[in-house]
């Protein structure tokens, strides 16, 4: 038996882990992320070289993002850093994931994609997430997972409020009406 005033052993360290089906989940999650970035890129080579350029871009900032959100979560599953970067990195994936979806449905063969124009509306939802949560989460809480002191409190609380957007474009896109010409902001 240890002694509360005893530090933890190795084995006692390494027992903290998650268990298996809860790493099976974020290991999962992993590949469903690493998915829909590379799906992101598949659909953007046909776009040109700009386009190519950016989605893979973004599939350099998901793989390490996702990979040290799941070796956090399940090394540290207590530790938030490791959540919130797992938390960004996919929410990254699956707005890259969905733009390209909404770009394959509404530009380049439109119709082809059922509901493509809330694949874009949700893509850029999405894209807003991982900003919020990597810039502004992440600094908080990163080394130690805490607060820096118990003063802090209302900063992530506010920064969980959403800030009301008046952005036209998700409204007349989400029209009936809507033509590729006037969704442009769907392409990735």
């Amino acid at each position: 038996m240890r002694v509360p005033s005893q530090p933890a052993s190795v084995a006692t360290i390494e027992r903290a882990g998650l268990g298996r089906p809860q790493a099976v989940a974020v290991w999962t999650t992993w590949v469903v992320a690493l998915g829909l970035a590379v799906l992101g890129l598949v659909e953007a080579l046909p776009s040109g070289l700009g386009t190519a350029a950016f989605a893979a871009a973004t599939l350099l900032v998901v793989l390490p993002t996702v990979t040290v959100g799941a070796l956090l979560v399940t090394r540290l599953p207590h530790h938030i850093v490791g959540r919130l970067l797992l938390a960004g990195g996919v929410s990254f994936a699956v707005g890259n994931g969905f733009g390209a979806l909404a770009d394959y449905g509404l530009n380049v063969h439109p119709g082809s994609v059922p509901g493509a124009i809330w694949f874009a509306v949700f893509s850029q939802a999405l894209n807003g997430t991982f900003m919020g949560l990597l810039w502004g989460y992440v600094p908080l809480y990163f080394p130690t997972g805490r607060l820096p002191s118990r003063r802090w409190w209302p900063v992530p609380v506010l920064a969980a409020v959403p800030t009301p957007q008046a952005d036209t474009t998700w409204s007349s896109c989400a029209s009936p009406n809507s033509t590729p010409a006037r969704c442009s902001f769907a392409t990735s």
